[in-house]
């Protein structure tokens, strides 16, 4: 059996490949474009519109098919090997035998495809402060992999670490340490003036964990000297079924908008909004479009517990749901999916210099992006 990684152009035409069967293709469409949502890895990808691609992709579910009749069914074969490449570089596809394979084959193609995708990732990193690990030992593991992290940085009060921020500041302005972004998770968040300016150093977001939902009686310490200093700081909120409640989400709205804060971290708990074992899809998508109204009004709101949209996007590793997570946690990871793919590939439409390749010639041409070919434009 070829490899999932081997390029579709490498692959004979005796080969065979499988739509995994976690591939769901979704109901909504944005901009005449098809979505498919693959639900154990957790990434989505568009279809173009036209040309028959839909159906090709539709064509691989069920049962393996033979490579060369699609080569032989479809006159662009270019194409068809370019869609192959994405599905297979994606994990939404597998290289297989002639026969469906078997549960525990099909798990073994998920782990190799997860394996081959986590060499091109971003890692999640995340390192405890308030543990007694050598600056060497930390370091260490921010660096471990080939591509630039996102790094969190955890701890009780920053206050305790302000040595320890500034070595790691330190070292990333001298370009030892690389990010895809950092961030200092705390429930205390006063810090004195080298702290903070270690904190702009390190070029992170700070993020505030336990702030009560919909909003703090009392001001926050420390806050105020945050957002002065110009460092997006978040708050962490876990809300119960009052968040369906309109004139509570805006009394959330009015104090982010009061305090300056820059965006809210929710954590979305099944049992904590319903505190029943049986949930109907109408009611997740409830929760789900109070979390959009949230998202309009604050304009940076992120679900702290299920994938991001980095996830989504399939630019970074995903923290899978635990083993003993309930069915009803698991009704809503999958609702989640499904309604945020479409939300955040209607965005990605919007910035054609961030599509991902299988889409990208159809709204723009890589030799017309501004970013990588006239920088000067952009000053």
């Amino acid at each position: 059996m070829a490899p999932e990684s081997a390029p579709p152009q490498s692959l004979s035409d005796d080969a065979f490949v499988l739509l995994d069967p976690a591939v769901e293709i979704l109901k909504v469409q944005v901009a005449e474009c098809s979505l498919l949502c693959h639900t154990d890895l957790e990434v989505g990808m568009v279809v173009p519109p036209g040309e028959g691609l839909l159906g090709f992709v539709t064509s691989l579910m069920d049962q393996p098919v033979r490579v060369g009749a699609l080569r032989e069914e479809y006159d662009n074969r270019r194409l068809i090997d370019e869609m192959l490449s994405s599905l297979l570089g994606r994990g939404l596809a597998h290289v297989t035998g002639r026969e469906t394979p078997s549960d525990e084959a099909l798990a073994q193609l998920r782990n190799t495809a997860r394996a081959e995708m986590a060499r091109t990732l971003r890692r999640a990193v995340v390192i405890d402060l308030d543990v007694s690990d050598s600056l060497e030992q930390q370091c260490a593991v921010w660096r471990a992999g080939e591509t630039a992290p996102e790094v969190l940085l955890r701890c009780s009060r920053i206050r305790d670490h302000q040595t320890r921020l500034g070595e790691l500041a330190g070292r990333r302005q001298a370009g030892a340490l690389r990010a895809h972004h950092v961030v200092v998770r705390a429930t205390d968040v006063r810090c004195d003036q080298d702290t903070l300016e270690s904190l702009m150093r390190l070029n992170a977001a700070v993020e505030i964990e336990g702030v009560p939902w919909p909003a703090p009686e009392d001001a926050i310490s420390g806050l105020a000297e945050l957002t002065r200093h110009r460092i997006a700081t978040h708050v962490m909120m876990a809300p119960d079924a009052s968040l369906l409640q309109e004139q509570v989400r805006d009394r959330c709205v009015a104090w982010i908008g009061s305090a300056f804060v820059s965006g809210l971290c929710l954590s979305l708990d099944p049992d904590a909004i319903w505190g029943r074992a049986t949930v109907a899809e109408e009611e997740f998508a409830g929760v789900l479009n109070a979390v959009r109204a949230l998202e309009v009004a604050v304009g940076d709101v992120v679900v702290t517990n299920l994938p991001s949209d980095e996830v989504l996007l399939g630019n970074t590793e995903r923290a899978p749901l635990p083993e003993a997570a309930s069915d009803t946690a698991r009704r809503f990871r999958r609702a989640y999916l499904r309604w945020r793919i479409p939300i955040v590939k209607a965005f990605e439409g919007i910035n054609p210099w961030s599509q991902i390749p299988e889409v990208e010639d159809k709204w723009i041409r890589s030799a017309e992006d501004l970013l990588p070919n006239h920088p000067a434009l952009l000053l």
